[in-house]
């Protein structure tokens, strides 16, 4: 391999990154609780590597690719991007005893460092969620208006779609006509919710803009 290859390897690696991190962002839609998080790190350089993976295995067995193969950038990009692709993918399946289907190929073990890696990175993002939603809901005595929270995030997010809109409307509602969970989970179940959309920071601000609603509403009142 030759060191010019050498660079479009890692250029390949760099597109592989970035396929990670939107996967990341697809998923989590915050920047910086991924920047701070190292499991996240360990994602983006499990794509790195099956990035350049996939480059060296093309120019090594000089796979055919048409008029791609006549262009470095080409190559560095299709391995860059259709490097995840190759290696989720299966040379073949069959089933067990159990007829559990089982897969044989790369998949298997980019399965496992995948998953593990994206596992350990939402349990700490869950961790320290629900931390600052419990934070402000003790102070707010567990009384979260998950209407107007939603009516808010509605109309301040100007990026979700109609679709989205709705959709949050329809799982924050099922949430809360759960006869069956405790009042205390379905609020922390209803923020995580809005969560996925506000961010944590914006969650805040809008249960402080209530409470601070609610108190001047009872100081009002206490006047007349």
């Amino acid at each position: 391999m030759t060191y010019d290859a050498l660079w479009w390897a890692l250029l390949a690696g760099s597109i592989g990154i970035s396929v990670g991190l939107s996967e990341l962002l697809n998923r989590y839609r915050t920047f910086h609780y991924i920047l701070v998080n190292r499991f996240s790190y360990v994602y983006m350089l499990i794509n790195f590597l099956g990035a350049v993976m996939a480059y060296v295995i093309i120019k090594v067995y000089h796979l055919n690719l048409g008029p791609i193969n006549q262009h470095e950038l080409g190559l560095s990009l299709v391995a860059g991007f259709g490097a995840m692709i190759f290696l989720r993918s299966s040379f073949f399946s069959y089933k067990d005893g159990k007829n559990k289907i089982v897969e044989v190929g790369p998949s298997i073990i980019l399965s496992v460092f995948l998953k593990t890696a994206e596992r350990q990175f939402d349990q700490i993002l869950s961790k320290e969620y629900i931390r600052k939603i419990c934070v402000v809901l003790n102070e707010l005595e567990d009384q979260l208006d998950a209407e107007n929270c939603v009516f808010i995030t509605n109309h301040a997010m100007h990026v979700l779609s109609k679709d989205e809109k709705e959709d949050l409307v329809f799982a924050v509602r099922k949430i809360m006509n759960d006869g069956f969970k405790s009042e205390r989970a379905k609020t922390i179940a209803v923020g995580l919710i809005i969560i996925q959309h506000t961010g944590i920071d914006l969650f805040i601000e809008i249960l402080n803009a209530l409470k601070l609603e609610a108190t001047k509403f009872t100081v009002v009142t206490e006047t007349l």
